[in-house]
């Protein structure tokens, strides 16, 4: 029996955040607390960051076995690192776990051969198991792992769940990650991952949490994660995701806000947080979120929906707060000076072209003018939406992509290596031109809505004064003819956008130059417009094919309420790149009418002379800024 057996471990995160690698130091925190004799055991300092396969075959040369945790932005550098070190040191196991290994795991380990294990499930108490059937290599009596022994598949199904779990150590506290924070030669700012429970009791067939770790909730004790906290604290970390499927489910979590908030506001740390809040704990996650936004720990919240539509959401198997709740919780927290956004799913299956507009329009309705994202529908193996006979019933058509990052650039594709996704790109109840249709759709409210509430004020004013609602307006806005050159151009590039991802591209575009990162297709035609210096010409053909929509309507609506309306938010659109003075006179209280409208105070339209006055530098636009504005009465009625 040779000691100690070398243990290496895997979990590649981007190069463009630090992550400490928390799956994989859950494995080592657990062996090394449970193991019988936890001396036979030299744990590497894991491998966080992609590397090249000339490196991983040299650092694992002696290991005795190497384990990774897998996901869709690892997965094929994994699996070539995985190959490299067996080839390399055919003696090592391979052990593969994490979220993109697959249940169905025969194709996988057939075409993978130099996997020895899978592991499926929660894998704290497994990977212990396999550690100490090392010297027999035995497996047969270890739950939750796949193999194949003499060319025959072998699958053992996972045991029950760890009930306690605070069975599983912090690999914070337990000085897991202070090797590798050491071994860091320049000064590294790191970002964490951060359970405070396990469980989800929904199950949405698109997402793989669910299936992961079932729907019982079970609970980290409140002293442990409050000294991971000050443990955030202590290494100053920039960024921590909390792996939590629905904060704010448990009355408890009011009181981790609370600790989380005081200590940011004490000592500055975690600068930032992203949490996924739970579905139905309205009055809790508004107190939750409340808490987090006044301590600048979230620089928004989500108030996700996925979609609108009864049948899609049955398909997907998804319960959303009810669409009162939706506004109740949008108008506070507007009223709040918090930004919200709305997650919504392009391609979700039983969603057609038709439901999803009238879906987006109903959110608008509801009063979402902060920001709604639109993210296209990926497949995830282990999701119920993965499964053969789930995409066979909705007729799924996907294509594999490239995978990248908004706002970032490139991963460096090391030994020509490049992560790819599968998106779906259309159904039975999406075709895919409708799918095109779709994808434009949403890229057209985004850029028109949302991006410096580019014609908000417009589409707010025509569908509560002129009966048009704010789908009819962005899909006349995506008719937009020739003649109209800026607009017909702008559409025709979203529409040959959508078309390229269908065919295998990014989801995303590249920048040039200084830009030269990705971008959201309507932000990159946003960008475009104000760097060719067209803001004023978009806004002319906006107006003017607008006032054909009016005709068109035969509306007794004003066209001059409809031009005063688009001169106040162009205004709006220079306000917080120029110092000002800025001054415009109206014939209608506009602006007093829209801030009604988005704190759900409705103010009515009068046509009365309204002089508003920016004499301040710095913007204005978020609503604090804006109500101050008025308590020093930059609103002049004049008579």
């Amino acid at each position: 029996m040779r000691h100690p057996w070398k243990i290496g471990l895997v979990q590649i995160n981007s190069n463009a955040m630090n992550y400490l690698p928390y799956s994989v130091g859950l494995l080592q925190a657990y062996a090394q607390e449970h193991a019988s004799q936890p001396d036979i055991f030299e744990f590497l300092i894991p491998i966080h960051k992609p590397v090249s396969l000339a490196q991983a075959r040299w650092y694992f040369r002696e290991a005795d076995l190497v384990g990774f945790s897998t996901y869709m932005w690892n997965v094929k550098r994994t699996l070539a690192i995985a190959q490299a070190v067996k080839e390399t040191n055919p003696q090592a196991l391979i052990v593969l776990g994490g979220p993109q290994v697959p249940d169905r795991a025969e194709k996988f380990l057939r075409e993978n051969p130099f996997i020895d294990l899978c592991v499926h499930g929660e894998g704290e108490a497994v990977f212990l198991h396999i550690l100490e059937q090392l010297e027999t290599r035995d497996w047969q009596t270890i739950a939750g792992i796949s193999y194949l022994k003499q060319n025959q598949f072998v699958y053992q199904a996972p045991g029950a769940r760890i009930k306690d779990i605070n069975q599983i150590p912090s690999p914070y506290l337990k000085g897991i990650f202070e090797p590798l924070i050491r071994s860091q030669i320049k000064p590294t700012k790191w970002s964490a991952m951060w359970e405070t429970n396990r469980g989800c009791p929904f199950s949405c067939s698109f997402c793989d949490w669910g299936s992961a770790v079932q729907s019982k909730i079970y609970s980290f004790d409140l002293e442990r994660l409050n000294q991971e906290i000050d443990w955030f604290v202590k290494y100053q970390l920039e960024f921590v995701f909390c792996c939590d499927a629905n904060f704010g489910i448990l009355p408890r979590d009011v009181e981790l806000a609370r600790q989380l908030a005081a200590t940011k506001k004490e000592w500055g740390y975690p600068r930032l947080m992203s949490f996924q809040n739970a579905k139905n704990a309205t009055e809790r996650v508004y107190e939750i979120q409340t808490l987090l936004y006044g301590a600048e720990l979230n620089s928004e919240v989500t108030l996700s929906m996925q979609s609108i539509d009864p049948h899609t959401l049955e398909s997907i198997r998804r319960e959303n707060i009810s669409l009162e709740s939706f506004k109740v919780l949008q108008q506070r927290f507007t009223r709040d000076g918090i930004i919200t956004y709305t997650d919504i799913i392009v391609g979700l299956p039983g969603e057609s072209y038709d439901s999803f507009a009238e879906g987006i329009n109903t959110l608008l309705g509801q009063g979402q003018h902060s920001c709604i994202k639109f993210h296209n529908l990926a497949i995830l193996p282990n999701a119920e939406m993965g499964h053969p006979d789930y995409i066979a019933k909705y007729g799924l058509e996907t294509v594999e992509v490239p995978l990248a990052n908004a706002h970032r650039k490139p991963e460096e594709a090391i030994d020509g290596i490049e992560e790819t996704q599968e998106l779906v790109i259309g159904s039975k109840s999406m075709s895919r031109e409708d799918w095109v249709r779709t994808r434009v759709f949403a890229w057209v409210t985004g850029l028109f809505h949302f991006r410096k509430e580019w014609l908000q004020l417009p589409f707010i004013l025509l569908a509560n004064q002129a009966g048009i609602s704010y789908r009819e307006s962005l899909e006349w806005l995506i008719q937009a003819p020739e003649r109209f050159p800026l607009l017909h151009a702008g559409i025709q590039f979203l529409i040959q956008k959508a078309r390229s991802i269908q065919a295998g591209d990014y989801e995303f575009v590249m920048g040039e130059g200084e830009w030269a990162v990705f971008w959201l297709a309507d932000e990159y035609l946003f960008i475009n417009w104000i760097l060719a210096g067209q803001v004023d010409q978009v806004y002319a053909e906006s107006e003017a094919w607008l006032k054909e929509l009016l005709k068109q309507r035969n509306t007794e609506f004003s066209e001059e309420l409809l031009s005063q309306a688009i001169a106040l938010s162009r205004l709006a659109f220079d306000l917080d790149m120029k110092p000002g003075p800025f001054e415009i006179t109206l014939d209608w209280n506009l602006w007093d009418y829209y801030q009604g409208i988005l704190k759900g105070e409705p103010v009515e339209l009068r046509q009365i002379k309204s002089s508003y006055l920016k004499d301040w530098e710095g913007k204005p636009f978020t609503l604090e800024n804006k109500l101050k504005a008025h308590e020093r009465a930059v609103f002049h009625p004049q008579s």
